[in-house]
């Protein structure tokens, strides 16, 4: 479904309120990541993010739009004395479990992405010193011309 802004898609977005939590993390198909962190944030902060969140772009994946979406809400919502805790718990919990494996997926498509195209170490310590949506961006995107030297 075309989650747009237009005012005539509000039964697709509004559709998670029936399932609440669950409901909002199967409509924007949020991975582990997304989803722990929304799980562990207080029901007042959720509430908050799931009737807020509205991203411009949905025919991209939008896991790290709402990880930084959540984030800002959650700190925010900090600030205005709601459940301070909340944000690094979630945080914590995401890190102790999901972290290492993704680091060790990372290291492996990275490894791959070098491998696959013969880098040069200055290309290899260029490409791990970009953030990590801008890695996976690069290895996502990385696509030269071949041209007929």
């Amino acid at each position: 479904a075309d989650h747009g802004r237009d005012e005539d898609v509000d039964g697709d977005v509004d559709s998670w309120r029936d399932g609440g939590v669950e409901g909002f993390i199967a409509l924007w198909e949020l991975r582990d990541e997304a989803a722990s962190l929304l799980r562990g944030l207080a029901s007042s902060v959720q509430d908050r993010i799931m009737d807020e969140f509205q991203p411009k772009d949905v025919t991209r994946d939008v896991n790290t739009t709402f990880c930084k979406f959540a984030k800002m809400i959650a700190k925010d919502s900090s600030r205005e004395g709601e459940e301070e805790d909340d944000l690094a718990s979630a945080s914590v919990k995401v890190q102790s479990e999901e972290v290492r494996e993704a680091e060790g997926a990372i290291a492996d498509a990275h490894e791959d992405f070098i491998r696959k195209w013969d880098l040069h170490e200055e290309a290899q310590e260029i490409l791990r010193s970009l953030s990590p949506q801008l890695q996976h961006l690069v290895m996502e995107k990385f696509a030269p011309k071949h041209d007929n030297d």
